[in-house]
């Protein structure tokens, strides 16, 4: 599915931001998919590759400022194919306080379902 969203009229653009995708699905492969790329790390995410966790870092603060420009409407380099794209990978998304304050909202519901409460132990594994 993600392969055949990914068909768009090529552009120096699209070719840089294919690449990057590649080297992001990558940095989840070797490390996981809750693993987040350091931008003061400046080592390769690959011995095959030059691409470093700082480039990667920088890539994904300009994908989430690229959506939330995209997203207000304003000109980006970010398409909506590419957003689905992203989207279906699990991007780590920067939330706004809002969508944050849902997304904590239906945890402690969640939470209080299984637990019949809502004190939620400050180190519980359900946060």
């Amino acid at each position: 599915i993600i392969m055949s969203m990914m068909m768009e009229e090529p552009t120096t653009e699209y070719y840089s931001w294919h690449e990057q995708f590649y080297y992001f699905s990558l940095f989840r492969t070797l490390h996981g998919p809750e693993a987040a790329p350091s931008k003061e790390n400046t080592s390769p995410i690959d011995e095959d590759t030059y691409y470093t966790h700082a480039d990667l870092a920088e890539w994904i603060r300009e994908q989430n400022a690229s959506r939330k420009r995209f997203l207000a409407g304003q000109e980006c380099q970010l398409s909506a194919n590419q957003i689905k794209v992203l989207d279906l990978a699990n991007f780590p998304w920067i939330r706004d306080s809002t969508e944050r304050w849902d997304a904590h909202f239906k945890e402690l519901m969640a939470f209080k379902a299984e637990h019949g409460h809502c004190n939620v132990p400050r180190r519980s594994a359900d946060n």
